[in-house]
Parts: structure tokens; C-alpha cells; sequence
């Protein structure tokens, strides 16, 4: 029985034919009521989508572009003009009508659902999230709005995270530093960071997490060689036996209560690396006023060192009350920040340590990074680390003398803040050496992060071969979702997919996990505008919840259109369709279970990351790991059992021992009890008792 429809109405006629997918009849009930009424807008813009559904993509658009002509004011054909766009593949073309609708219909918010789903299946849901702040700005009561925000903001975050460490991994490639070994340079280090006569240090794991223990013996070049090749990572104590040292280090760092969230979110990582480079900024440009040069270092993890050096040892207690003079002329740092002096101590007992740092150009154990000297211009590592080190300039005794006569003269706290002040709103310091040897100050215009040139993508330049199999799977996904495949066929014959084709396809690879994100990038490879960070940034702005066939057929109505998309599932309740079904996950309105009704579980790690320490290490983790593996066996075996009864079910169905697909032949498989037996008579898999 038909359902009752408005029969005045027909346009609602129309519809109700669209929605049963009888689209010739749409066809001829508009076109009867164009006759009758020819300047009636909406029976010309829905005759256009009957076009489109009908004639293609092109054809439709060409139609409604003609009926928004004779009919410009007319929001309800903008509207389905922006549709349109949306449902051919053309999210950018949506999203500028979207902001012609703004334009022309001030009042009026139905485009902004439409202009949210352009910015999403262009891959932008920062973008789109930005467009809802600024509404929600004008109508902060609009519920509506306020739900779709926080339906975008986790993907918008994700993405805006991927973004962050994508510039990260760009800047740190911008140079690539250079630390000489040589002899002279090596040797020359060591008189700068030797330290502590008889001791120093090496970075180690400790309970709860990295730290330090000290070597009863001098550092030497043999132990520097192995810092500076990356072998270990070793730590100076300044304070030498007669309480002297050579050496101040000015450590400013992120306060340790904020140190997890620097370490784990690049967005929060940027943010606090912004208030170090203005903390820094300060601290160089009072330096460079009272003539004190500072060699710049970054940290390896979450903060800087500026390293201040004497051709003669100095009593700790001057160098003290030289680096509390600077910090206290300073304003008070952000409480997300610290500063330390080091040396901590005036004075070390004979048979004490002192506080350590750690030396520079090794790498950090924590962070996996290496330390590195700076421009202090461009908190950029400068090219040559030997001549950065080389070209700073060592205080001799007189020298450091006269810096000290001078700050004791020096005015006022006050009166020296408000100079400063002046100094650090517009200008930055570079510290440079002529080729006399004297050091010279330079006060530059500092430049924003949009002044800077744009750095060229990175990519991946090389060609990944497609597999010959791929795993099961991703195999039962695309010999089961036939618009699935088409994508990803076309894509790996070398046609680049259109943006709403890309937007099915990472989404759906991207829930298989770690295969399918791999099986992702070998397929985009394959076509001419592939870029692996680009695929990254798409995979991490992907939402919780697997596409739903639904979803599907909107995006890529040109294939859905096809006839090929016309699956029928019987899933539990609580469930939805998706492509991801044919993979043996059934996406719920809470997540994803497998095919067995059970939480979905992650592919168990056949290699372990925890240490085993120990005589007997070896042994303990390989059979650590051979017993996993047997348990993984053991599932695998009889995942495989249901498969098989599965699939002979088929063969049972369809009464023949051969089905053929578009991918390939098939053939009635063994019972599982005859395979094994069979597979052990031939020698393929050994048979080992317990």
C-alpha cells in the first residue's frame, strides 16, 4: 500500500517518487506541473535534482544553474543547488555557495548544516569548526548549532594535534645540524664541560622514570666520542673540588606539573614553546645589555639552556650571584615556567657531587631528541654545530671582573625593567663575532610566524607497491562493498579519487586499524597527488564511529547510483549497516564489536616493548612471546574453522562447488579436520607435543 501523500501538491508527489526510486514517474508529474505553472521555483528545482538522479551529475547541475537564474532570490533553490554540489562530489563549490546564501540571505541559517558537511568531507573540520564559533557568536542560544559543535570539535582538535606535530617534524628538517669529531673539537669541549675533577654522569632508566647515576671517573674524550655519537648520554657536575667552575647555565624549562601534557599534545607542546621563546627573548636581550654572552642551547625536551663560559675557573658563589642578578631583573616568569641557576650550590663538600646538567649535543633518553645549539634570532639549530660552539666568546678573568664592577653600578631594578621593556616589545638580540674575535651586538625587527617563507611539503617521493594480498580483512571488505572497491580499484590504477570518493575511503580504511591505514597509503600512492602527511592529517581528523552505508551512499551518490550498492545485512540490535560489516566489524551506537557479538579486540603484538633484564633475558622473552603467540595460534584456528563452515555454507547455498566473483574463482574448501590432516601428512607445519 502507497503511503498517503498531499495529491495538490506536486512537488511532494515528486518526492515521495524520488524516495521509492521511481524516477521517471518524478519525472513526468513535474514536467506536467512546470506546464501549469512555469514560474513555480520549487517544481523547477526539484524537476533539475530529477534531472540529475536521472541524467548525471553534470547534467543536474547544468539544469539547476538554470532555474537559480530565473529565480536568484529564491533561498529554497540556492539550498538545493548547495545539495546538489554536495551530493556530486563538489564539497568546495558547496561551501562557496553556502557563503553566497550568507550573503544574499542574512536571516536565514539553513545552509549551515550543508556548509558544515562541505568542510568535513573536504577534510577541514576545523574549518567548519570555526564557522560554527562564529555563528554561535551571533546566536549563542541556538541549541542547534551548539550540538554540532561539540559533535565536530573532537575531530577538529585531532586535526588541528596532526597539524601541530606535522609543522614539529617540518622545523626539525628545516636544517640539518652537523657536530664535527674531530680531535680539536672534541678535546676543546671537553675543557669547556669536563667539571667535577674524578666524576660525572650517565643518563639511565629509573624507577619511575629517567634519571642520572654518577661514574667515579673523569670525563674524557673516549666517554664525550660516545655522547656525542648518541651511544650514551652523560651529565657534567660544575662545582669543581675548590668550589670554582668555568661554567653558568641559566635552565629555563616548563614547570613539571605541565611537563606530561608538553610531552603528549602538540597543540599544548606550541603553546608553551611560544611563552619559552618570550621568557628566552627577555633573558637574551638583558644579556646583551650588560655585555654577558650566552651560548643558546635547546634542552632535547622542554626547555632551553644558555651555557656562560670563563677561560679560568670562577668562584661559584660569583657566577651565583651573577645569574640571580640577571633573573632578578627579569619579570616574574609565566607560572607555567621555571628558571634554575646552575650552580646551585656556593660551595660542595670534598667528598659531595653538586647539582648536573646535562651536556649539550647529546640525546635526551626521555624525549628521544637531541640537543642542539641555537640561533638565538630564530630558536633554529644552527647548521654547524663545532663553529657555533667555536666562534662564542670564553670570558677571560678581567672581563668577567668588569661585568661585575659594571652590574654593581647598575641602576635600579625598576629604572632597568622599564628600559628592557622598550627593548623586548619589537626587537630581538643576535649575538655575532667579527673576525678580530670581538663579540657584537645587533637589535633586529622581529618577525612574526606569517612573515616566515612557507616550507615545502614533505613527501614521500617513491612508489609503493600494491601487495598481492591483501590481509583477509580488507579482502572481505572489498569483495563485499562494491563501492568500496571501486574506489580503491580506480585509485590504484593511478585515477585520483575526487574528495568525497577520498572521504569514504579513508574513513572506512582507517577503522580496520593499523592494515587498514597502511593498506590506505599504498592505494593513494599509487595516484598523482599523493602525500603521506596529508593522508596522515586525514586519518587522525577520522571520527569514532565507523561510516554507515547511509553515509556512504550520500557522499558517492554517482556510484551508489550504479546499482551496486543494494546490500542486505541481518545484524543484532543496536547495530548499523556499514562496509565495514564485510571486515567482521558491526559498528553500534556505543562503538564496535566483532562478528562474534564480543568487544573488538586489537591484533595481539607478536614482538614486546617492555625490558627483560637479567642473565636470562634472551629466553624470557622469546618464550614470553612464543607463549602469546601459541595463544594467538590457538584463536586463529578457530576464527579460521568459522570462516571455512561459513564460506561452504555458500557453496552449499548456491549448489556448486565454483563461484565466480569480479575478483576472482573460488572453490569449495575441505572440512577443516580433513585440511589439518591433510596439511600435517604434507609436511607443511611441524607437530610438536606440549
Amino acid at each position: 500500500m502507497k503511503a498517503d501523500v498531499n495529491q495538490t501538491d506536486p512537488v511532494s508527489v515528486a518526492r515521495n517518487c524520488l524516495a521509492s526510486g521511481d524516477l521517471e514517474n518524478a519525472k513526468r508529474i513535474l514536467s506536467e506541473a512546470a506546464i501549469e505553472k512555469p514560474h513555480d521555483h520549487l517544481i523547477a528545482a526539484w524537476y533539475a535534482r530529477v534531472i540529475g538522479q536521472m541524467e548525471g551529475a553534470t547534467a543536474g547541475l547544468q539544469s539547476i544553474q538554470n532555474v537559480l537564474s530565473r529565480f536568484p532570490d529564491s533561498i529554497d533553490v540556492w539550498l538545493l543547488q548547495m545539495e546538489m554540489l554536495l551530493d556530486a562530489g563538489f564539497p568546495e563549490l558547496a561551501r562557496d555557495t553556502g557563503e553566497q546564501i550568507r550573503t544574499k540571505f542574512p536571516e536565514d541559517r539553513r545552509w549551515v548544516p550543508l556548509a558544515v558537511d562541505a568542510l568535513e568531507l573536504m577534510g577541514d573540520p576545523s574549518g567548519a569548526e570555526n564557522l560554527l564559533s562564529r555563528l554561535i557568536q551571533d546566536q549563542p542560544d541556538n541549541q542547534e548549532l551548539q550540538e554540532m559543535l561539540q559533535r565536530l570539535k573532537p575531530a577538529a582538535d585531532s586535526m588541528q594535534r596532526a597539524v601541530a606535530a606535522l609543522r614539529e617534524a617540518r622545523d626539525e628538517m628545516i636544517t640539518e645540524p652537523r657536530i664535527p669529531m674531530t680531535d680539536d673539537f672534541i678535546r676543546g669541549f671537553l675543557s669547556l664541560f669536563a667539571g667535577r675533577e674524578g666524576v660525572h654522569s650517565v643518563q639511565c632508566r629509573q624507577k619511575g622514570g629517567w634519571g642520572y647515576r654518577p661514574v667515579r671517573q673523569s670525563l674524557d674524550m673516549a666517554a664525550l666520542k660516545k655522547h656525542l655519537a648518541g651511544d650514551v648520554t652523560l651529565g657534567t657536575y660544575l662545582v669543581r673540588r675548590d668550589n670554582s667552575s668555568n661554567l653558568m647555565v641559566l635552565d629555563l624549562d616548563v614547570a613539571k606539573s605541565h611537563a606530561v601534557r608538553f610531552e603528549k599534545d602538540p597543540l599544548e607542546r606550541r603553546r608553551l614553546l611560544k611563552l619559552l621563546h618570550e621568557e628566552a627573548g627577555r633573558l637574551l636581550n638583558l644579556a646583551g645589555t650588560i655585555g654577558l654572552p650566552l651560548l643558546s642551547e635547546f634542552s632535547g625536551f622542554k626547555g632551553f639552556h644558555f651555557w656562560a663560559f670563563s677561560e679560568a675557573p670562577v668562584a661559584a658563589r660569583h657566577w651565583r650571584a651573577l645569574g640571580q642578578w640577571m633573573l632578578s631583573r627579569l619579570p616574574a616568569p609565566h607560572s607555567e615556567l621555571h628558571w634554575e641557576i646552575f650552580p646551585k650550590q656556593d660551595s660542595v663538600e670534598s667528598d659531595g657531587l653538586g647539582n648536573l646538567v646535562k651536556i649539550p649535543l647529546g640525546i635526551h633518553r626521555r624525549s628521544n631528541r637531541r640537543s642542539w645549539f641555537i640561533n638565538p634570532a630564530t630558536f633554529q639549530p644552527w647548521t654547524d654545530q663545532g663553529e657555533a660552539l667555536l666562534r662564542h666568546t670564553i670570558m677571560s678573568r678581567d672581563l668577567f671582573q668588569e661585568l661585575l664592577g659594571r652590574l654593581t653600578l647598575e641602576q635600579t631594578a625598576e629604572s632597568a625593567r622599564e628600559r628592557l621593556a622598550e627593548t623586548l616589545s619589537t626587537d630581538t638580540l643576535t649575538i655575532s663575532q667579527n673576525t678580530s674575535g670581538k663579540t657584537t651586538l645587533e637589535i633586529s625587527r622581529t618577525k612574526s610566524a606569517e612573515d616566515q617563507p612557507p616550507s615545502t611539503p614533505l613527501d614521500l617521493g617513491v612508489r609503493m607497491p600494491i601487495p598481492s594480498r591483501f590481509p583477509p580483512e580488507i579482502e572481505s571488505l572489498f569483495s563485499g562493498c562494491r563501492i568500496v572497491w571501486e574506489i580503491a580499484s580506480n585509485a590504484m590504477a593511478g585515477r585520483t579519487p575526487s574528495h568525497a570518493e577520498r572521504h569514504v575511503l579513508v574513513y572506512v580504511m582507517t577503522a580496520l586499524g593499523e592494515d587498514g591505514q597502511v593498506c590506505l597509503h599504498q592505494i593513494l600512492n599509487q595516484t598523482s597527488d599523493y602525500h603521506p602527511d596529508q593522508v596522515n592529517r586525514d586519518i587522525h581528523a577520522v571520527c569514532p564511529n565507523p561510516m554507515s552505508c547511509a553515509k556512504v551512499r550520500r557522499n558517492v551518490p554517482h556510484l551508489a547510483g550504479k546499482e551496486i550498492c543494494a546490500c542486505q545485512f541481518r545484524l543484532p540490535t543496536g547495530a548499523y549497516a556499514s562496509p565495514l560489516v564485510y571486515a567482521g566489524i558491526i559498528p553500534t551506537g556505543g562503538g564496535v564489536t566483532n562478528g562474534c557479538g564480543s568487544p573488538g579486540q586489537s591484533p595481539p603484538a607478536l614482538a614486546e616493548a617492555e625490558e627483560v633484564i637479567g642473565p636470562s633475558a634472551g629466553i624470557d622473552r622469546l618464550m614470553q612471546e612464543y607463549s602469546r603467540l601459541r595463544e594467538e595460534i590457538g584463536r586463529m584456528q578457530a576464527r579460521e574453522k568459522i570462516l571455512r563452515d561459513r564460506i561452504n555454507r555458500l557453496f552449499d547455498n548456491a549448489g556448486n562447488d565454483v563461484i565466480r566473483t569480479e575478483l576472482g574463482e573460488y572453490k569449495r574448501l575441505i572440512p577443516c579436520d580433513d585440511a589439518l590432516e591433510k596439511t600435517v601428512e604434507s609436511g607443511n607445519i611441524p607437530i610438536s607435543g606440549e
